[in-house]
């Protein structure tokens, strides 16, 4: 399987080569790391589905946001596993308002996992999801990042998907 695709052609000697992706997982480490996300990728893995997990492709020394926008934009499927703590973690809010950026922009797919959480949790920003969007807004977080961020909540929790309740 090609797991590289060119971004950019022409112009120059130099070809600019990105490594592309059947499925970007989006997960809050703590809640799934280890369990639901190692068994996923592990099965996606044996199925020679190119899979992005950030601690198994992350570039140490590169800029992490403009790396997963990229990556995200590079991939297929997008994989968003909502979990208890997921929306109190700013990078999860950031990611899952790229991917719905992309989602509306390219029809990429994205297929949400609801584990221990509610789709209309996620959808209402209720529970844990509403006291981590408060403490994101008093820790001073980006107030248009935390809108999107949001935004990109109610509308994966629109979204038909897989719930897991552990």
């Amino acid at each position: 399987m090609d797991i590289q695709t060119s971004r950019s052609r022409g112009g120059g000697s130099s070809e600019t080569r990105e490594k592309s992706y059947d499925v970007y997982l989006s997960f809050r480490g703590p809640d799934t790391r280890e369990g639901f996300v190692d068994h996923l990728y592990e099965r996606l893995l044996g199925q020679e589905v190119r899979v992005f997990k950030d601690d198994e492709e992350l570039v140490m020394g590169e800029d992490v946001g403009a790396s997963l926008r990229r990556t995200i934009r590079l991939s297929k499927i997008a994989i968003p596993i909502l979990s208890e703590s997921y929306a109190s973690s700013r990078l999860c809010l950031m990611e899952l308002a790229q991917i719905v950026e992309y989602h509306k922009t390219t029809g990429q797919i994205i297929m949400p996992v609801f584990f221990n959480v509610t789709p209309s949790v996620v959808k209402n920003k209720s529970h844990g999801y509403g006291e981590a969007i408060a403490r994101h807004r008093e820790r001073g977080i980006d107030p248009d990042t935390l809108r999107k961020g949001e935004e990109a909540l109610s509308y994966v929790g629109s979204i038909p998907g897989l719930e897991i309740d552990r």
